[in-house]
């Protein structure tokens, strides 16, 4: 029995999950912040990519659970010899959608099982996942559409701003949509639709753009254009801001660790908590319960404040 758990923008540590949650709990891509954890005592997992962690050099969490499946995992978190898990999830996006669908159907993974469509889809979903849309894959690719398919219930919630403020119901909604997408898609019924990548440049600096996603693959043209460093604004609409912050590699020159320290002190947040600004050495954004005070004018100086001091 895999158990799905949503809980909406929640985030624990790692010392926090294993106290609080019951013997058999995975988390998934950011409920618990920090590097992938595995405690065979419980058992407990932590599957993530986000904190903690060389960026490009780690699987997406739906990769990293791909692998666990094969490599073993539900030997261990099993009982009576049927896969047995609390899941669980904060946020309804394409990597946590796409891992516990192979949690749900981890029977299509297992041993020397292998189908290409299933293959193929986790491993185009680690690479923009991995590179935050950055990998520059051609926006006309037959795959890419699929994808926007799959994914087209959480990218509508997400372009349209209601992300921030869906209950646990909706969020499972969201879930429970592209899981049935995933499978449909692995059955070869699935749908095609065109990419969406429409952007609104709000302002920026040196090297850097700050921009309005009107399309959900508005990234895959940021980057395809030239782009190299960027912040997404969304509006929240209650005085706050969502916003992901990221580059393409690291080896393009834009300080994210240094940024996230100082957006921190500017809004007077600990680093060390979960409602914060932080993330990889890649992308990042802002505290994921309470967003941003910070207006994107705000950012935009403070950005290029530190920029001129790198």
């Amino acid at each position: 029995m895999i158990s799905l758990h949503v809980e909406p923008r929640k985030v624990l540590k790692w010392e926090q999950f294993v106290k609080e949650k019951p013997a058999f709990s995975i988390a998934l891509d950011g409920y618990v912040r920090g590097k992938p954890h595995f405690d065979p005592q419980g058992p407990y997992a932590n599957f993530n990519h986000h904190e903690d962690v060389d960026r490009l050099g780690t699987r997406a969490t739906c990769a990293q659970v791909s692998v666990a499946i094969k490599q073993g995992l539900f030997e261990t978190f099993q009982q009576q010899n049927e896969p047995h898990a609390n899941v669980y999830v904060n946020d309804p996006d394409q990597d946590t959608c796409l891992a516990v669908w192979l949690l749900q159907n981890a029977e299509r993974l297992t041993g020397q099982k292998s189908e290409p469509l299933i293959n193929r889809l986790i491993a185009v979903e680690d690479f923009l996942d991995v590179t935050a849309g950055a990998y520059p894959f051609n926006p006309s690719m037959t795959v890419l559409r699929e994808l926007a398919w799959i994914f087209d219930p959480y990218t509508c919630v997400r372009v349209n701003g209601r992300l921030p403020h869906l209950d646990a119901g909706e969020m499972r909604n969201v879930i429970e949509s592209v899981c049935q997408r995933v499978t449909r898609h692995t059955l070869g019924q699935g749908e095609k639709i065109p990419l969406d990548t429409r952007y609104e440049v709000l302002s920026g600096g040196p090297g850097w753009k700050l921009v309005h996603e009107l399309g959900p693959h508005a990234r895959t043209a940021l980057f395809a254009e030239g782009t190299k460093a960027f912040v997404a604004a969304r509006d929240n609409n209650n005085g706050t801001y969502t916003y992901s912050i990221g580059k393409m590699s690291p080896y393009i020159l834009f300080p994210l660790e240094q940024l996230y320290a100082r957006l921190n002190q500017e809004e007077g947040l600990d680093h060390r908590g979960g409602n914060c600004w932080g993330g990889g050495d890649t992308i990042g954004g802002s505290p994921r319960m309470t967003g941003s005070k910070l207006s994107p004018d705000s950012l935009t100086k403070i950005i290029n404040d530190e920029l001129a001091k790198s």
